[in-house]
């Protein structure tokens, strides 16, 4: 044979095996498989709600959203049911081959064949195991219901791409390159030294991110953010106004007061207003979204909406309840974050905004006066992060409070209630000589003295 003609077909051989070779690895793929079971505890259930429960097994998910109509989903499991014309989802991380579907009755073969045939898939059935096999390629596969189904446990079957030949050679990262670094900037994060294989591109050394290294240096004022030393860009936030002698020495913005409205004459009601109230004094806009003709105090009832719109933003507000009942009441309605001092109801708020809100859902709350403490837009709020106890003790008739205060501004962070108690004795208070009440069915005796008979005589309570 010619020698140039055997080369040329040795050379056209060994491509071909190169190629092969190459699709051999490249191209194949493993099967994997992973099963749901709709039991009683709901074990495989990762998430519910009304309109959506998930289910899992590995990387592989079963999803079941809410039905067009107004049909809930169902709490159920073992078996699971899915009403009509809500979707289930299949999805896994590779192709999906095939699905497993064992439903809980032959029938509900129809009404799955229905939705299985809308998807574009092709069905088979042997009594109560249904399978699926997918039109398309695809990692998902989703399913709308023309009637109710219950399954009992799914099987999805897909492929894991990319997986390679075990006895193909392997590679010995021969050849590389540096995978350059990236220096981090103030704003944006980096990356270390890595390097890669040409041959076969696995990242021989991984690239580790490296943290933003963050604005430094500049100072802030009320009116400008400080400019970082090293990129030149303004960052952080505004600092707090430098008052003096009532004014900003930067700005000259007046010092932030507070201010007050009085629900004591309901001329301070806007007449304009015929859906709710809106009372005006000070600044201060208090509108209630029930309406009443009594003042004096105000009364806001159970389900009203009360809003608050001072002049500037505000850092706390004072409620000053009409009685201390009211003042819990109105506690209870705020949560956690209102403090009650025997009337007063006080909400420490984060200074970034003129408006503050709030619903009387634990009942009517009547309101004497509201105190509004205004804060600049750009300055901190204090966060309390330096307190102190304060202590009044309680007494044989007036309750005492445990309070702890911001030593910076004053501000009441936490209060607890000592409850009034008298410290009894044989029967008797020693601080205000009290004589305590009798307890129900046990017996007692009471008695006084009558000087001109020179004895004292008892009754000792029996009937």
């Amino acid at each position: 044979m010619n020698k140039k003609l055997f080369a040329k077909l040795f050379a056209i051989v060994l491509a071909a095996c190169v190629i092969f070779s190459l699709a051999v690895i490249v191209g194949s793929a493993e099967e994997a498989s992973a099963t749901i079971t709709f039991d009683a505890n709901k074990t495989q259930r990762t998430s519910f709600s009304s309109t959506q429960q998930v289910w899992t097994s590995g990387d592989v998910t079963f999803t079941n959203d809410k039905a067009s109509s107004t049909t809930a989903v169902a709490d159920y499991s073992a078996p699971v049911r899915l009403y009509a014309k809500s979707t289930i989802t299949f999805a896994a991380p590779g192709n999906i081959t095939s699905i497993v579907i064992t439903s809980n009755a032959s029938k509900y073969n129809s009404a799955l064949q229905t939705a299985i045939t809308g998807a574009g898939a092709t069905y088979t059935a042997n009594g109560q195991v249904h399978t699926v096999t997918p039109g398309t390629a695809s990692t998902s596969l989703t399913m709308t219901l023309g009637a109710q189904v219950r399954f009992d446990e799914v099987t999805v079957n897909y492929e894991v791409a990319g997986a390679t030949d075990p006895d193909a050679p392997v590679c010995e990262h021969v050849n590389t390159e540096v995978l350059e670094a990236v220096p981090a900037t103030c704003t944006e994060p980096g990356k270390t030294e890595g390097l890669q294989c040409t041959d076969c591109g696995e990242v021989i050394t991984k690239q580790t991110t490296i943290d933003a290294l963050g604005h430094t240096g500049g100072t802030a004022t009320c009116e400008t953010l400080a400019v970082c030393d090293v990129c030149g860009e303004e960052y952080g936030n505004y600092a707090a106004h430098d008052f003096v002698d009532g004014s900003c020495t930067v700005c000259g913005e007046a010092e932030p007061t507070e201010a007050t409205i009085t629900f004591d004459d309901t001329s301070k009601k806007d007449s304009t207003v015929t859906t709710g109230m809106l009372w005006k004094e000070n600044g201060i806009e208090v509108f209630v979204s029930s309406s009443n003709t009594y003042s004096n105090p105000l009364r806001c009832y159970k389900n009203s909406t009360v809003t608050i719109t001072g002049t500037s933003n505000i850092a706390k507000i004072v409620f000053n309840a009409n009685t201390t009942a009211y003042a819990t009441t109105l506690k209870d309605t705020i949560g956690e974050t209102a403090i009650a001092d025997e009337k007063a109801v006080t909400v420490n708020l984060d200074g970034t905004s003129n408006t503050y809100e709030v619903t009387m859902s634990a009942g009517q709350v009547r309101i004497d006066s509201i105190t509004v403490y205004y804060v600049n837009a750009n300055a901190p709020v204090c966060e309390h992060t330096n307190t102190e106890t304060v202590t009044e003790d309680a007494t044989c008739h007036t309750a005492g409070s445990v309070t702890e205060v911001c030593v910076d501004c004053g501000t009441p962070v936490s209060s607890e209630t000592i409850p009034a108690a008298h410290t009894i004795v044989n029967g008797v208070c020693s601080v205000c000589s009290m004589v305590e009440a009798p307890k129900a069915g046990v017996p007692y005796k009471f008695g006084m003295y009558q000087g001109n008979k020179g004895a004292t005589y008892y009754i000792d309570g029996t009937v």
